[in-house]
């Protein structure tokens, strides 16, 4: 999990501070999200809701985030999740399989197989 907070630490940090006047919205709101989904990675089943509510947010609300965050923040959700989440997210048998599959392989390989 050290990685995976590493990674969305990055990604947190290539996002406008929420200090920023000009930072209000979507972009704000997903950063603090963001922080939450990295402050709650030593919990499990919070994790977990977690990736559910940010995944959401990121497919609901059209962000503005430029290629390298995307990749970035696909990486971390590669990582972080596993059959329960997929199912959540409304995956299919496959999806969800997939997902379970790629959740015990190390994080670097299953970024790379994904």
């Amino acid at each position: 999990m050290t990685i995976v907070y590493k990674e969305i630490n990055d990604f947190i940090n290539t996002l406008p501070d929420i200090g920023d006047v000009t930072n209000t919205g979507d972009i704000a709101s997903f950063r603090t999200l963001m922080v939450g989904l990295r402050d709650g990675l030593i919990d499990q089943t919070n994790t977990k809701s977690n990736v559910v509510a940010v995944k959401d947010f990121y497919d609901t609300r059209g962000l503005q985030l430029s290629g390298d965050q995307k990749t970035l923040l696909e990486d971390i959700f590669t990582k972080l999740t596993d059959k329960s989440v997929s199912a959540a997210n409304g995956g299919n048998v496959y999806e969800q399989s997939k997902a379970e599959i790629l959740s015990i392989l190390p994080s670097n390989l299953a970024v790379d197989v994904e």
